[in-house]
């Protein structure tokens, strides 16, 4: 009938301008904006980042923070998109568990969460 298809990867978020070229030249009626967003990420798709000021040691009792993050985020600007279910725990040297409170950072790229150091150890 004369109908073609295409199938394409759009390598990062943001507005995409789709067009027909054939024989060199824009069809008629073929150009398409598309607005590409990022899907939720699982667990292995992400990395917890530390955050300014927190080199490898902390003194105890400061507040810093974590970031919760894409692995490309530092690459290609990854973000995450807000559907996913996030809970971040802090284990301290002793065992004790504590609920941190994420929320989104930088335009809602990435989680962010203040950690404060609770005790020593390693």
């Amino acid at each position: 009938d004369g109908s073609y298809g295409c199938v394409f990867v759009c390598p990062m978020a943001g507005r995409w301008i789709v067009q027909a070229v054939v024989n060199g030249r824009v069809a008629k009626e073929s150009t398409q904006e598309i607005i590409a967003t990022y899907g939720p990420l699982q667990a292995n798709d992400c990395v917890l980042r530390a955050g300014p000021g927190m080199g490898e040691r902390v003194t105890c009792g400061v507040t810093r923070d974590v970031y919760l993050q894409a692995l490309e985020y530092d690459s290609t600007g990854r973000g995450m998109s807000g559907q996913e279910a996030v809970s971040m725990h802090l284990v301290t040297p002793s065992g004790a568990s504590h609920t941190l409170s994420a929320g989104f950072a930088e335009r809602g790229s990435r989680y962010r969460a203040p950690v404060r150091w609770w005790e020593i150890g390693r």
